[in-house]
């Protein structure tokens, strides 16, 4: 086990680098920063030695043919909804165009006379 950390005193340096962490000792120019990174070191050597886990083990691995085929199918239904996606997006696109041609076909003639005349009238 750690020499500076035990049972007993374990939980006393969470609440502590709780405290530091909140203060924001994480970052390197707190003036706590030190305390805090010995801290932090000392509950991460007295964890590993105490054989408790701070990071979970994955749930779910690819390791067999079967979780590789699901891989698989998941990268493939993906890929056909960005497909579909662009192509519904490329349609309303069209769309939008063709509503814009529209508009200049009838009254792009209006609003041209429109600008002339104002123009006109600034000179």
């Amino acid at each position: 086990m750690s020499d500076a950390l035990n049972e007993t005193t374990y939980p006393a340096a969470l609440a502590r680098i709780q405290d530091l962490w909140s203060a924001g000792a994480g970052q390197a120019d707190h003036p706590a920063h030190a305390e805090f990174h010995a801290l932090y070191e000392d509950i991460m050597g007295y964890e590993q030695e105490a054989g408790m886990s701070t990071a979970p083990e994955p749930a779910f691995q690819i390791d067999t043919v079967e979780r590789l085929e699901w891989f698989v199918g998941k990268k493939a239904d993906i890929q056909s909804k960005i497909a579909r996606v662009k192509a519904q997006a490329a349609a309303m696109i069209r769309e939008l165009e063709r509503e814009e041609a529209g508009l200049d076909w009838r009254f792009g003639t209006q609003a041209e006379r429109v600008l002339r005349a104002q123009h006109g009238r600034r000179a």
